[in-house]
């Protein structure tokens, strides 16, 4: 019963696992403001903010792994620890 609950919850909520471009874009984005912020801080003074911008992508990256592999353990019928 909670397996097919929980697969029912995560399962729509759990991006695919195919390529995002989308998310390199966005990574090249934070790391290229953080250099231009260290090479000349004069020129880009928010340059920080593209930390945490990796750290959110980095974040989102984790997570969504996170439940599919919990996803995929429910559906399986395994317990949905994400150790094993």
């Amino acid at each position: 019963m909670i397996k097919s609950k929980l697969s029912e919850f995560i399962s729509p909520v759990v991006p695919s696992t195919h390529y995002r471009p989308d998310i390199d874009g966005l990574r090249a984005f934070s790391i290229l403001a953080v250099v231009i912020f260290h090479a000349f801080p004069r020129v880009l003074k928010g340059g920080f903010l593209g930390v945490d911008v990796f750290f959110v992508i980095s974040g989102f990256l984790i997570t969504s792994f996170l439940l599919r592999k919990m996803a995929r353990a429910a559906a399986q019928g395994r317990g949905v620890g994400i150790w094993g």
